[in-house]
């Protein structure tokens, strides 16, 4: 006996006959020979963890006790045996299950949520948590133990890049419960107005819509939209009858800065206008007329508004472009140029641009009929230099005027509304100019570091590196800025328009001074003037300044990324033109 245990040394003799061990720190052996040294009568059990394993039949036509255990150890070690005679990847695979299941069990009974799932577990569906409410989150399997988040009920400016990791099941529930947590206040607010305000949209309430449409008064409603991360975060818009509206804005634009952060939004909101309550709904058996009034007028009012904002869109490009061709014009630096405009009244009709411009900026602002027949005037003005006498090469002289007028067309300048601390803080700024600058001016004015400051456009935060062509600014729109104590938090960076269109192209530019090349880019309908200007804005120069080269040859500016078979990643080369 004591030479077998000898020749099994990881075997303990519990009784006599009767041994146990661990072999290998996985199989755990039991057994019992009462005919020792043969192996009649004899008992043997195998576990591969908790999992019983079932032996080949050649193993019990063997008779020597030590031939039988070292049998059995050799298959043990060649793996031809596994719970159940199942295959590796079944075996492994069904551990994987078993993990999961406990793990699904411990969340359900710690989170108090129902699980749902297929046979496989690579579906599952996660919904009434104690303290979720109506959210659900649906996961799907990979692989092994690791899971991607398939359907969630969260609003996306929340989630960012959670919902593309993946991860195990446990990581994936916390992060959906520490952001149900972070979006309690959120959830409060827009509660409260659901059940104190008479909402006309969304139609549907579900747990991603992040904004609220409902009634001032009878004719005028009131929008409100809430950042879910940050409750400070608070953007509202008006509809309805003109003068109304002009005058909630003012009364509202007054007394932003009385808004307490320790009270919820519908307090705010009666306490900044005055007022008991907001409408709410009338009674079950009044409702369904009544909101079908409601919607309709609503949805007429926004039709009307939708026709002035594009009136609005109209001017502001109208101006744009009159003012473009204004500068490009009247202020060269062409000797040329000057020379033609001496005798063609030129006074008079700078003084005309002036008075609409400066009647543009004003409230009401100026006709569409105005800036028509000013626009007469200014194409009036021949620039022909064949009747004046001249021999300067005029191709040479359209092109100059066309490629100035190109930068200036594409880069306008537009005028940049936030409110501010009660107020309306307006900005001349660039199409393709980063609100970096105005971050900055912003910070200077009030004493305070730039981070400080949180600029954000109904329910997007505006980024310093964004400008107002990323953020598809419109002339109408404001934007709301804020101070804080510490720095502003670092939010989710929502991806502009542009990023997400597959006609939008990313070309690398490179040049001698820089080690790093610039990364921009731009629509392969727009021009390349347009990567010109963006090239100038990083560069802090002129555009007239810059020459693009592909391929050893000067771009033509008027030409378009299709115009020169550029798929994205190529690399162009940026030469700085000299100054005399």
């Amino acid at each position: 006996m004591n030479e077998f245990l000898q020749s099994f040394p990881f075997l303990v003799q519990l009784e006599p006959y009767h041994f146990v061990g661990l072999y290998q720190k996985v199989y755990k052996i039991k057994l019992y020979f009462p005919k020792y040294p043969t192996t009649d009568s004899h008992r043997v059990t195998v576990f591969h963890g908790n999992h019983p394993i079932a032996l080949p039949s050649e193993q019990s036509s063997i008779v020597q006790v030590d031939k039988y255990v070292h049998n059995l150890l050799a298959t043990l070690d060649s793996a031809n045996v596994l719970p159940n005679a199942k295959t590796p990847a079944t075996y492994e695979d069904s551990i994987a299950l078993t993990n999961l299941a406990l793990e699904l069990l411990s969340i359900q009974q710690q989170h108090g949520c129902k699980v749902a799932f297929d046979k496989t577990l690579m579906h599952i569906e996660l919904t009434n948590f104690h303290s979720g409410g109506n959210h659900c989150l649906n996961l799907q399997r990979i692989g092994g133990e690791l899971f991607k988040v398939a359907h969630h009920t969260l609003p996306e400016l929340a989630v960012g890049e959670i919902v593309k990791r993946q991860t195990t099941l446990q990581r994936h529930v916390q992060v959906f419960l520490d952001t149900l947590e972070q979006l309690e206040e959120f959830y409060s607010n827009l509660s409260t107005i659901d059940e104190l305000c008479f909402v006309i949209l969304p139609a549907t309430i579900d747990t991603k819509t992040t904004y609220r449409i409902f009634k001032y008064d009878q004719k005028v409603f009131l929008k409100i939209s809430l950042h879910p991360l940050q409750p400070a975060a608070v953007d509202i818009a008006f509809f309805g009858p003109t003068k109304q509206v002009a005058k909630l804005r003012e009364i509202y634009d007054e007394k932003q800065d009385d808004w307490d952060p320790e009270c919820n939004v519908y307090t705010n909101l009666v306490r900044i206008f005055n007022i008991i309550a907001f409408p709410m709904r009338s009674a079950a058996g009044e409702q369904s007329d009544h909101a079908n009034k409601v919607h309709l007028t609503f949805r007429w009012k926004i039709q009307k508004m939708d026709i002035f904002e594009n009136l609005d869109n109209f001017l502001e490009k109208e101006m744009q472009s009159l003012g473009s061709l204004f500068q490009s014009i009247f202020n060269s630096k062409n000797p040329t140029v000057k020379e033609l405009l001496k005798d063609k009244g030129v006074g008079q009709i700078k003084r005309s641009f002036t008075t609409l411009n400066n009647g543009y900026n004003r409230k009401p602002p100026v006709t569409a009929n105005e800036v028509t027949k000013l626009r007469t005037k200014i194409d009036s003005i021949s620039l022909d230099s064949d009747d004046e006498g001249f021999t300067c090469d005029q191709a040479q002289l359209d092109n100059s005027l066309t490629a100035n007028n190109s930068f200036e067309t594409e880069n306008y300048i537009m005028r940049i509304k936030v409110k501010w601390f009660g107020g309306i803080e307006t900005f001349e700024h660039r199409r393709f100019q980063k609100f970096a600058d105005i971050f900055a001016k912003l910070a200077e004015k009030n004493s305070v570091d730039s981070a400080c400051i949180m600029l954000n456009l109904n329910d997007s935060i505006v980024h310093p590196s964004d400008t107002p062509d990323s953020i598809n600014y419109k002339p109408n729109q404001f934007i709301s800025g804020r101070i804080f104590r510490g720095e502003a938090p670092a939010l989710p960076v929502t991806v502009a328009p542009s990023a997400t269109n597959n006609n939008t192209i990313t070309l690398k530019i490179q040049m001698e001074t820089r080690k790093q090349p610039l990364r921009l880019q731009i629509d392969k309908q727009q021009t390349m003037s347009v990567l010109v200007i963006k090239c100038a804005e990083e560069l802090n120069c002129q555009p007239k300044d810059i020459k693009l080269y592909f391929d050893g040859e000067q771009i033509d500016t008027s030409s378009k990324p299709e115009d020169l078979d550029l798929e994205g990643d190529e690399i162009l080369d940026i030469r700085m033109a000299k100054r005399a």
